[in-house]
């Protein structure tokens, strides 16, 4: 027995077969366009962040001191990809507490365009941020950055002797011992025309979770000229939840995107064959065999 299919059986399957398909190809495409760069902050997301710098300078004429402190409060307005010569140009709005304070504007809130992936990794700052606050998580790629910035601006540079140097997922640290000379000094504590030679550390970390969004940042210098004098800086940088979402790291996004995509194919496909007519079997009728005809 043989069983037959008219042509409209035929072909309703085989349009299940292409939708399905066509479905879960439409979903590959629209999960690899949505980054170029892995990242995990979205348009509406709000970060609250806050500052702080203490300075402190004592010498045999006198000792001073300073500090500061005030808080950034940023929402993600529109996020482009290599535009304006950025990897990733965010545009926000900010909110700073300073109110036109430290050189920041005259505007409490204010808008504008920001880096999110300088180049090189530590460039230049927004609204005193040491490092960009928002990166892609292309890790590998950022320790590459990270390691060219430490060569170029501390691995030859006479008196600093490297400790620790360490960059790995997000997190970028460094220690060095300083031991500068005179020759070499920027510092001149008496004011006497002649720079002066000091002992002392630097340390900087930096850390971000992993959506890209800076999660602390600090500086620390120690100067010790001897009885000239001493000079102590630090600057640190620290946030809280995103207020909205907090973003969806875009791997996972692009996994969900995948998995839905097959599930409604396989939804629709199941829906449709369904909708079909049940399929008729048919008899093929044998053909008479010559043998057993009469002569």
């Amino acid at each position: 027995m043989k069983m037959t299919y008219s042509k409209r059986e035929q072909t309703s399957k085989t349009i299940v077969v292409l939708f399905a398909a066509l479905s879960l190809l439409m979903v590959l495409a629209i999960s690899t366009a949505y980054a170029v760069y892995s990242y995990g902050y979205k348009i509406g997301d709000k970060y609250d962040f806050n500052m702080q710098t203490t300075s402190t300078t004592d010498t045999p004429s006198g000792k001073a001191g300073s500090s500061t402190s005030y808080g950034v409060a940023f929402t993600i307005r529109d996020i482009r990809e290599d535009y304006n010569s950025h990897r990733i140009d965010i545009k926000y709005l900010a909110v700073v507490s300073t109110g036109g304070m430290y050189g920041f504007g005259s505007d409490v809130i204010s808008e504008g365009n920001m880096e999110g992936d300088p180049r090189p990794f530590i460039g230049g700052s927004t609204l005193g941020f040491p490092s960009s606050p928002f990166i892609t998580t292309d890790w590998e790629l950022r320790a590459d950055e990270w390691q060219t910035y430490v060569e170029n601006n501390y691995a030859n540079k006479p008196g600093h002797l490297i400790k620790s140097n360490t960059h790995s997922n997000g997190l970028f640290a460094l220690d060095i011992d300083l031991d500068v000379d005179q020759e070499h000094s920027e510092y001149d504590f008496n004011n006497d025309g002649t720079p002066d030679a000091y002992t002392g550390t630097l340390a900087m970390k930096i850390e971000y979770d992993s959506n890209g969004v800076l999660s602390s940042a600090s500086m620390k210098t120690n100067i010790d000229a001897g009885t000239k004098g001493t000079l102590d800086y630090s600057m640190s940088a620290g946030r809280g939840q995103a207020a909205l979402g907090g973003g969806i790291p875009a791997d996972t996004f692009t996994y969900a995107l995948i998995i839905i995509g097959v599930i409604m194919a396989f939804i629709v496909g199941l829906m449709v064959s369904k909708m079909m007519p049940p399929r008729k079997a048919t008899m093929s009728q044998p053909s008479p065999n010559p043998s057993s005809r009469s002569p």
